[in-house]
């Protein structure tokens, strides 16, 4: 017996309700399932706590209503006889995901996709929703996540004036004839076969690889397209989706660091942001050549030939001038033998930072294997000590140091940009998305990838506060004297 249909042997046999035929459409989610019973029985939103169990307020969130743990979701599934069965356990976006995505995404917090081959069967699976799916792997046709016609995102919510699964424009996805009486024209064997392939897959896949990602949506699932391609037998002949991959995976044959060498790192990630941190010195010596490259040479390429302008820039002129300004955002603030430098920080663009600090963390809490007694001590000491019993920690430090100088490149334009009046550089700034490998004690490797963001915006001094200079140039449009200075302000008298 097939493993879909082993799952739904243990459901209750309901009576005939249409849509709720689930033997044709191999792991349908729970959206999918709700969709096709809206559909073919013509529900209103007002009868949906009748025939599914799910409450209808106004402008109703199917997928949230059927797949968030709650009193809706234990109301649908037993309405939908699957009390008892592992149907559910395939709705979320974690079951399908090769990379364990610790609790980052919720089926709501993504767009809905669709395959338009399976939406005219009111089709609709969990693995459609992974960004690193771009095409049905059965119908080979392009998983949208917007109309065809015009463009407008795909709705998982019930309107009074427009039914599930159609546009405002007159487009509607869902095609009764072909999700009722031509329901079994579905693709299910060769569905079936894909997705148990694919599943199998990515649990052993799940079991040593890990995403970490920014609160930024859209960069994160760009990153997670760009670093959980699927392996599998239909993929090859699928274009690659068009986002920017910069992959960074270190080389072989470096030497483990010294001990304590993620004692600075760890510090990071306490509570109150850092300026002044103890790193290695090969940071500083990092850093510094990023400074050096910014200020004396204005067509050296600081993170990648596509983020430099075609012309040079200008800038310093005055070659002493120049190395005046080097160790301006980076001055070192003493040293702890020679292999540490306390480093200034605040030059480094925020984001870099803060993922640099959830990267040695995660490898912490991940791979690391805390020793005993360590309870005594300080979580940043126990970190620090859990880390240099990690193999491979070589890969972190080193990935840490890319991290860190591609975050002050960009954070160093944008200060040479407000603080010595040159013209920016770097076109797009990037955010790093990281992939994990290893099992507890042993890091395999470590995958980052940047996705291009609109650049902060910097200013280059505080806005004129009430009373200065710019106060007083509009007093005296409006034909009023200004105040002096020393005058003291008057007291406004009580009526």
């Amino acid at each position: 017996m097939s493993h879909w249909r082993n799952l739904l042997a243990l459901r209750i046999p309901q009576p005939g309700l249409l849509g709720l035929e689930l033997e044709p459409f191999p792991f349908i989610s729970g959206y999918g399932i709700a969709w096709r019973v809206y559909r073919l029985n013509c529900l209103e939103s007002k009868n949906l706590f009748s025939v599914l169990g799910i409450r209808a307020p106004a402008d109703l969130n199917l997928m949230k209503a059927c797949h968030r743990p709650g009193a809706s979701r234990t109301r649908f599934e037993a309405i939908c006889g699957l009390d008892g069965t592992q149907v559910p356990a395939y709705w979320n976006a974690q079951s399908w995901s090769p990379l364990d995505l610790h609790g980052l995404w919720s089926d709501e917090d993504l767009p809905i996709r669709h395959c338009p081959e399976c939406a005219r069967f009111g089709y609709h699976c969990g693995l459609f929703q992974l960004p690193s799916i771009t095409h049905c792997p059965w119908h080979e046709q392009p998983i949208r996540d917007s109309c065809p016609q015009c463009g407008a995102p795909y709705s998982v919510r019930s309107h009074l004036d427009l039914e599930l699964g159609c546009c405002a424009c007159g487009h509607d996805s869902f095609d009764s004839d072909i999700a009722s009486t031509a329901m079994w024209t579905f693709p299910h064997q060769t569905a079936e076969e894909t997705l148990t392939q694919y599943l199998a897959w990515a649990e052993r896949e799940r079991t040593h690889r890990h995403f970490i990602a920014p609160s930024h949506d859209r960069v994160s699932r760009e990153g997670f397209a760009n670093l959980a391609r699927a392996p599998m037998a239909w993929q090859p002949a699928i274009r690659d989706p068009p986002h920017q991959r910069t992959l960074l995976e270190p080389m072989e044959g470096r030497r483990e660091p010294s001990a304590r060498t993620f004692w600075g790192w760890s510090l990071l990630g306490s509570d109150r942001s850092l300026t002044i941190a103890p790193l290695p010195a090969s940071v500083h010596h990092r850093l510094a050549a990023v400074t050096r490259a910014r200020l004396t040479a204005p067509t050296a390429t600081l993170s990648g030939a596509d983020d430099m302008p075609d012309q040079p820039s200008g800038g310093l002129t005055d070659r002493s001038e120049q190395y005046s300004q080097m160790e301006r955002f980076i001055l070192p603030h003493g040293s702890i033998g020679a292999d540490t430098v306390w480093l200034h920080l605040s030059a480094v663009d925020p984001c870099a930072l803060q993922m640099c600090a959830r990267l040695a963390e995660s490898v912490y809490q991940l791979l690391g294997e805390p020793a005993q007694g360590d309870a005594l001590r300080s979580p940043h000491v126990q970190q620090s000590d859990a880390l240099d019993r990690v193999n491979g920690r070589w890969r972190l430090a080193q990935a840490l140091e890319e991290m860190l100088a591609r975050g002050f490149a960009q954070g160093l334009d944008a200060l040479c940009r407000v603080h010595l009046q040159q013209r920016t550089r770097i076109r797009a700034w990037r955010v790093p998305v990281i992939e994990i490998r290893g099992q507890k004690g042993h890091l395999e490797s470590i995958r980052v990838c940047w996705i291009p963001v609109k650049p902060p915006t910097v200013e280059s001094s505080p806005r004129p506060q009430k009373g200065g200079k710019a106060s007083r140039k509009r007093l005296r449009r409006r034909g009023r004297k200004p105040p002096s200075p020393n005058q003291a302000p008057r007291k406004r008298q009580a009526r």
